[in-house]
């Protein structure tokens, strides 16, 4: 929804509700509002539902749930989703990731996960250690070794950036 800030807050006031009443279920629903553009034909709505569950989809995987999201506040992965060819997308995340996902292969290791896990936890070890249930120095290892296969540094806001993004790209393909 767009210039719409009047209907925003009401249906945000309107899910506050409803997740109040969901707090009583026993069995713990999880769910995501996920709010689209506003649609003036039916080919436009399709296009708006497609879109829509590419991005629940991502926002699953972001751990975005029991939110309400606006399809404006998505930001990257708009853009990502308004590409139809995303054979360069994947070719920028192959070349980045693949000698990482080839080591994780052979050596069985959690290495994508765990550079997620960095990137959320806004790069604190400590905090990415405890929602991995590892020890700080074993996501440190990992972080390492990517360093090693990537020839990216996490230091270096660039190659981290570009790390992450992708890392993003790899997630909104590998879920879209």
């Amino acid at each position: 929804m767009r210039n719409c800030a009047g209907d925003r807050k009401k249906i945000i006031e309107i899910f506050e509700r409803f997740v109040k009443f969901l707090q009583n279920d026993p069995n713990e629903i999880e769910y995501t509002l996920n709010i689209g553009e506003t649609c003036e034909n039916l080919s436009k709505l399709q296009k708006s539902f497609h879109e829509t569950s590419k991005t629940n989809s991502v926002l699953e995987h972001i751990n975005r749930k029991n939110k309400i999201v606006f399809y404006d506040e998505i930001g990257f992965y708009r853009m990502l989703m308004s590409y139809e060819n995303t054979a360069p997308m994947q070719q920028f995340a192959n070349e980045v990731l693949s000698p990482v996902m080839q080591y994780e292969k052979k050596a069985h290791t959690q290495l994508i996960e765990t550079m997620w896990a960095y990137f959320e936890c806004d790069c604190n070890l400590q905090r990415t250690a405890d929602k991995l249930f590892s020890h700080k120095n074993t996501v440190k290892y990992r972080l390492h070794r990517v360093e090693q296969l990537t020839g990216k540094n996490f230091t270096n806001r660039y190659q981290s950036q570009e790390l992450y993004n992708a890392l993003m790209i790899y997630y909104f393909l590998e879920k879209g």
